[in-house]
């Protein structure tokens, strides 16, 4: 999720929890086995990749390779028996309709170790994005500090502690 959300700039960020935000209504049952049919699915993928290209590569294709190379990983391990004997692992993957085609595909290939690193590695933010993070945690520790200065001065409590603490 973070690669998602550091894939998109300020501008798709909102936008997304715009889009977010219109959706918030009740899901009925029909909705649900609607989703459940490829065809709607894949639709529905498609709009995704139209308007957030790199959160559709994060969310899907990456995550594709990394199921396909953890299911490979586990495949590849040894299991001890009680009577000592060492047999292959036998595993069994549950994923989401939107994977199960993208682990059949990249499934004939070898996952390496380095695809793998690589698709964990979060990208560094950019100058201006931590510029406007550093703003924002300052413009609301400004807030704060203002709010607890002005609530301090509107009740008197300074007056009242230093009246309350002898040879002030």
């Amino acid at each position: 999720m973070q690669r998602m959300l550091a894939s998109l700039s300020v501008w798709q960020k909102m936008k997304f929890a715009f889009l977010l935000l219109q959706e918030f209504k009740p899901i009925s049952a029909e909705d649900v086995e609607k989703l459940k049919e490829r065809d709607m699915f894949e639709q529905l993928m498609a709009e995704m990749v139209g308007e957030f290209p790199h959160m559709a590569n994060a969310l899907v294709a990456e995550r594709d390779i990394f199921l396909t190379g953890y299911l490979q990983h586990t495949m590849k391990m040894k299991v001890t028996l009680p009577d000592e004997s060492v047999v292959p692992a036998v595993i069994v993957g549950v994923v989401g309709i939107g994977h199960t085609g993208g682990i059949q595909k990249l499934f004939q290939q070898d996952i390496t170790d380095e695809q793998m690193e690589e698709i964990q590695k979060l990208p560094k933010p950019s100058r201006v994005k931590q510029a406007l993070k550093i703003a924002v945690k300052g413009v609301l520790l400004s807030a704060v500090i203002y709010s607890v200065y002005r609530f301090i001065s509107w009740t008197g409590f300074y007056q009242n502690v230093v009246s309350l603490v002898p040879g002030i």
